[in-house]
């Protein structure tokens, strides 16, 4: 047989109820004592403990027969029960009290009952029954909303639209979802409760950020969270916030501060009182941790976020998280390329969105199931589930969704057969295209575009793939250069300065919090069993000490993650910004080379945008070559790094082929060169190539280069670069209009950016020496 185990705070919680009930046995009820009993159920945090003053509560309004009492305490122990997800119990209080209301003129008491019923239905629909619920919730929210009007109680109002916002926006009837936000947000401008303007702030951030509108959605972000800053010890709601502010940044590609603000969400959860808030908490911060570590190429943490994500929604039966989280795995199973494993994830997911009747669970399944097929080179069976998808799309007049079915049915009908298909796929992107726009929205608008420039280019109309190209790049351009990445820094650096302080002020306030409730509770003890007051002031030293030293272990982890984020974003922004660069140079090389093609520009430009092509795609290449992945972003090594880069330049401008004795290098030490200087030494390097090409070989001998860093007696350093052509004319040009290609360039880049002199001469073909301040001999073995 097991041992009986008996905590030591629910031991204090029965001699207290005992004590309690001693004292007040022979003294009559009366409204105020009775009302006093429910508030002490609010304020607790012990479930038990709440349950049974509740059932007191009751009992005592039986006795003096004071109905609303009565509802009143059914009302709140329902909504008790609720909190902790029981749900048959939570349904029977509340309709008790709902009977209990029937007759009564109470409206406020209606109201609050009415929008706790509505509660209970929202949570069911994510379980079974999924429309019934939904409606059954609509329902009563719709009868609060009259009430609270009549009564013109605009706290009650706000309250209940947002309720009606969520309830639209589950049913996916997004205008109306907006409205009732906007609604909410309005009633609660003024109001004093600082929590329901927040929550109606961070809805509507939520739903903006559903239809791809991130400037929307931080501007409400930001309000929701500069009103949390102000409440303290709301745990819950300042873990709701990071997890949104974490979608933010995903949906922004800023995928390392993603998954630090889930990973705040889940170290925050452990400040969470009731269980099952603090597990829906976690396992939503672990489900957006695995799939954005999956972005990350991390796939084994992903996986175990994943799976602790999983077992806790198959223990809180949410069945509605359970089916996402399979479609989770199945993306990340199939980012491994385990084709099998991730189709049974999709089928699974399916299965459990059939069983609750959730359409829109059931149509992204079906679209995960033909993306599986894509992947394994089954159009067919792909376009089939997409079309599929896109049925129960157009049935739930979810329009975002529906556009991106109709973008893998346009990308899917286009590579199956490029011949046949592309008007088909043409249709399908112009109608998803159409849709995005009537919604107003900017998710995914760039691949439509891009696909469609794709298939006109294949098509051969030049004229219109030009035409989406441009659009696609304006576009682009335009979320580059717009606000959002700015505003997204700007909230993630004001965050990150003033989590400290308010974490260290919040800290406080809890303390001084507990020492008060302690002092209260000792003068109530005082009154009571010796037994309880030394048992009580036991438990309340030890609280106060793991406090302390939980409070110390987390400042510390917090503050090493900060230090953590600080150096993993400077890392982020110069990679995210030498890429970029990198692109913009090949993608206007490549405008260049569609332009030279283009027969409206006559032969006497083409050579011009050839050349003016060949640069902007050397540079692309050689900020590859510089700011690729590589440790050390300070120097380079001169000696691999120039034969690279002249490797490229032929390369591009097709001269000859490459070959090892086509450059040959005198370098005493293997010398290493600040990495800018470096840049600039690399665009000197390519003209002078380029000339040499164009000038000194034709007579048709084999090119060849000689390149050298040598230090002269003075102790200055300098780089020479020679070739065997046929040399500088008699008269050697000095200024940058001379006829030589580049000559005035690299002169200019000398003088000005090395801070340099050259000189050029003959002595068996061309002759270039540049000395500089700016060359380090640094040797690796040094």
């Amino acid at each position: 047989m097991k041992k009986l185990k008996i905590s030591p705070i629910l031991l204090v919680i029965f001699i207290l109820i005992i004590n309690y009930s001693c004292q007040n046995k022979n003294e009559p009820a009366t409204y105020e004592s009775i009302k006093e009993i429910i508030s002490s159920s609010k304020t607790s945090k012990d479930f038990i403990f709440s349950d049974s003053l509740l059932s007191i509560a009751y009992q005592e309004s039986s006795t003096i027969r004071d109905t609303g009492l009565m509802a009143l305490s059914r009302i709140v122990q329902g909504n008790l029960y609720l909190k902790n997800r029981k749900f048959d119990s939570s349904y029977v209080f509340l309709t008790e009290a709902l009977g209990l209301l029937k007759e009564s003129a109470n409206d406020t008491l209606k109201i609050s009952c009415y929008g706790i019923i509505g509660n209970y239905h929202l949570q069911k629909s994510r379980s079974l029954e999924r429309e019934y619920h939904l409606n059954t919730a609509l329902e009563n929210y719709q009868s609060s909303l009259f009430i609270g009007l009549k009564l013109d109680d605009s706290t009650r109002i706000g309250t209940t639209e947002i309720n009606l916002g969520i309830i639209f926006k589950e049913l996916n009837i997004i205008d109306s979802s907006l409205i009732h936000f906007q609604k909410a947000n309005s009633y609660l401008k003024n109001s004093t409760n600082l929590t329901l303007k927040a929550t109606a702030a961070l809805n509507l951030a939520q739903l903006q950020l559903s239809i791809g509108n991130l400037k929307d959605a931080l501007e409400y972000n930001k309000k929701a969270l500069s009103i949390y800053e102000n409440i303290s010890g709301d745990e819950i709601n300042q873990c709701q916030a990071y997890l949104h502010l974490g979608d933010i940044f995903r949906v922004g590609e800023q995928l390392d501060s993603a998954a630090y603000y889930f990973e705040l969400a889940l170290d925050s959860a452990e400040w969470i009182g009731p269980p099952l808030v603090k597990d829906f908490i976690k396992m939503r911060s672990n489900d957006n941790l695995g799939a954005v570590l999956k972005s990350l190429g991390k796939f084994t943490s992903a996986k175990e976020k994943l799976d602790t994500a999983l077992v806790l929604a198959e223990s809180m039966e949410n069945a509605y998280m359970v089916g996402n989280i399979h479609i989770n795995i199945g993306n990340l199973f199939l980012e491994q390329d385990s084709f099998s494993l991730a189709k049974s994830s999709f089928e699974e997911s399916f299965n459990i969105f059939t069983q609750i009747n959730y359409p829109q669970g059931i149509a992204t399944s079906l679209g995960s199931i033909g993306k599986y097929y894509s992947r394994i080179s089954k159009p067919d069976s792909a376009i089939y589930y997409y079309n599929e998808s896109k049925k129960l799309h157009e049935a739930t007049t979810d329009k975002l969704n529906l556009s991106i079915d109709y973008l893998n049915l346009g990308i899917t009908t286009f590579q199956k057969n490029k011949q046949e298909n592309t008007n088909e796929a043409i249709q399908y992107f112009d109608e998803g295209l159409a849709l995005i726009d009537q919604i107003g929205s900017s998710k995914n608008k760039d691949k439509f575009l891009f696909s469609l420039a794709e298939v006109y280019g294949y098509k051969g109309n030049y004229q219109k793939a030009n035409q989406y190209l441009l659009e696609f790049i304006t576009l682009k351009d335009s979320l580059n250069d717009s606000e959002v990445p700015k505003k997204v820094a700007l909230i993630e650096g004001q965050f990150n300065n003033e989590r400290y302080a308010r974490i260290e002020k919040e800290d406080k306030l809890r303390i001084q919090k507990l020492e008060i409730n302690d002092l209260k509770k000792s003068k109530q003890i005082s009154r009571n069993r010796t037994v309880s007051f030394f048992l009580g002031i036991i438990i309340v030293i030890g609280f106060l000490a793991f406090r302390r030293i939980r409070k110390d272990q987390l400042t510390i982890k917090r503050t090493n993650k900060n230090l953590q984020l600080s150096n993993k974003q400077k890392d982020g922004l110069l990679h995210v910004l030498r890429h970029q660069v990198k692109n913009d140079f090949n993608r206007f090389g490549g405008q260049l080379d569609t332009l030279s093609f283009t027969q409206s520009v006559g032969k006497e430009y083409q050579t011009s945008i050839t050349n003016l092509r060949n640069k902007a795609i050397a540079q692309g290449k050689l900020y590859s070559i510089l700011y690729g992945e590589r440790a050390d972003y300070e120097t380079i090594y001169l000696q691999p790094f120039i034969k690279k880069w002249i490797k490229e330049i032929i390369s591009i401008n097709n001269n000859t082929d490459f070959d090892d004795n086509l450059v040959e290098m005198d370098f005493k030490a293997t010398p290493k060169m600040v990495l800018k200087y470096g840049e600039k030494l690399a665009l000197i390097i390519y003209e002078i190539i380029v000339n040499s090409f164009k000038h000194a070989f034709k007579d048709g001998r084999k090119p060849k280069f000689s390149i050298g860093l040598f230090e002269s007696a003075d102790n200055k350093i300098t780089f020479k670069i020679k070739d065997n052509g046929v040399g500088f004319p008699e008269e050697i040009p000095t200024t940058a209009s001379s006829k030589i290609s580049g000559l005035g360039l690299i002169k200019m880049l000398t003088n000005e950016d090395l801070e340099g002199e050259i000189k050029m001469y003959n002595e068996n073909g061309a002759v270039y020496e540049i000395t500089s301040p700016k060359f380090n001999l640094e040797s690796i073995n040094k």
